[in-house]
């Protein structure tokens, strides 16, 4: 068999295959026989209908069966001739094709990069200094204080001051048409937070309830959509009503609504819940500045075709989260094309963050084994109550299981990469 190797572009290659006829006619008789001890033909017993019969009753089923074959073997043994590690399944071109005559066809593929690992010790990293801020502690308190308020109507005055929970009707328009979801009826806007784009809350302060008046505004330049991006709306606006919160006193009392014995023991919760999440938002960033400094310092071209499945699971799993936050099948799409560029570079990233993943645990012996699976699991067990049957039942799927080998390694690496480090903390 001949088979010749051209390279394309980047990781993409051509084989060129031609079968001699006899390997050709070698398939075709193993088909046939194959059909032969399968069908019964009228005249014949089972299993000894001459092969010329068969030719004109099921000459296409054995030719498909032959070719399939043959492009098979073929392709698995000019991979091994020219030392190719493909990735993803071929682009089959058949150019020629008969019985008792050679085989022509091309594949197409992907191969996986050869990545030879150039920097992976003494990276410059920066990581986030924790330092306890007590005033976090005070605004999350003040925050739960403000989740209790109660509210009540504005009796003493009639006009419209910082603070006020404004109850209003607005009806917004861009270039004399009417603003996309920029309407709303007794819509409570607190003035002063700045929940609205500039301007709006300053302008409804100072409006008398029952006023109406007409607001004419500019979206911010940063605004979120791009279309809006500093261009002039009109806010026609009517004061309803005006409210004030009425918040419960900040003590022992308040504390022991959410299961705590006094304020002060309520306070070591939060700041102790406060330390976690700052913690792990912190460790967290820490990991993203490696892998994006190991990226930078070890630069790799993606297959294609990984950099596609990646998207796309990113994309599957981005799309369940939201349909399970109670998003419709429009806005969905509508995100997913919103993002699409970001999608594909986060896949980009994670894609090749992998192959340098699983090189440097190679290298440095840093692979997953099957007791920090078992480990792991156990974790998994004491911090969320579950019994370890059940979730050893969960990760006893390949896939799953594939998937958490993988973050295990990716922490192993994670951790060596760290203490090699140049870190700086700021």
């Amino acid at each position: 068999m001949k088979v010749d190797l051209e390279k394309l572009s980047g990781l993409e290659r051509k084989l060129s295959f031609e079968v001699p006829s006899d390997s050709v006619a070698s398939a075709f008789n193993q088909a046939y026989q194959v059909i032969q001890k399968q069908v019964s033909v009228k005249g014949f017993r089972k299993g000894k209908a001459p092969i010329q019969t068969l030719k004109s009753m099921y000459g296409d089923h054995a030719k498909q069966e032959a070719l399939e074959k043959l492009l098979q073997k073929s392709y698995v043994s000019g991979l091994r001739e020219h030392d190719l590690n493909p990735v993803g399944y071929p682009d089959i071109e058949v150019l020629h094709f008969q019985e008792g005559e050679p085989l022509k066809f091309v594949a197409k593929f992907e191969v996986r990069p050869e990545l030879e690992l150039q920097q992976y010790e003494n990276l410059p990293l920066k990581k986030q200094k924790f330092e306890l801020d007590t005033k976090k502690v005070d605004e999350i308190l003040e925050g739960l204080r403000q989740d209790r308020a109660h509210l009540h109507e504005v009796q003493d005055r009639e006009v419209a001051q910082k603070g006020d929970l404004a109850v209003v009707d607005f009806e917004g328009s861009v270039d004399g048409a009417p603003l996309e979801k920029g309407a709303s009826k007794d819509h409570q806007l607190e003035l002063g937070a700045g929940q609205f784009i500039p301007g709006f809350e300053d302008g409804v302060m100072g409006m008398k309830i029952g006023e109406e008046k007409t607001l004419k505004l500019f979206f911010p330049s940063d605004y979120h959509e791009e279309s809006l991006k500093g261009k002039p709306v009109d806010f026609k606006v009517k004061l309803n009503g005006l409210k004030y919160k009425h918040a419960p006193e900040l003590n022992d009392e308040f504390a022991k609504t959410f299961g705590t014995d006094s304020l002060e023991d309520f306070r070591k919760r939060i700041e102790q819940d406060y330390v976690e999440r700052e913690t792990k938002r912190i460790k967290d960033a820490f990991k993203e500045e490696i892998l994006t400094v190991l990226a930078s310092r070890n630069p790799l071209e993606v297959p294609r075709v990984m950099l596609q499945e990646q998207k796309t699971l990113l994309i599957s799993d981005t799309s369940e989260r939201l349909k399970r936050e109670g998003l419709g099948q429009e806005q969905i799409s509508d995100y997913v094309s919103k993002w699409d560029e970001d999608f594909g570079k986060t896949a980009q990233k994670m894609v090749h963050v992998g192959f340098l993943i699983n090189a440097i645990a190679d290298k440095e012996n840093l692979g997953a084994t099957e007791d920090d699976f078992q480990k792991r699991l156990e974790e998994y067990q004491k911090t969320t109550g579950i019994e370890l049957e059940s979730i050893r039942s969960f990760y006893s799927q390949s896939e799953r299981k594939d998937r958490l080998m993988f973050q295990i390694t990716e922490d192993k690496v994670i951790d060596f990469v760290a203490s090699k480090g140049a870190v700086r903390e700021e």
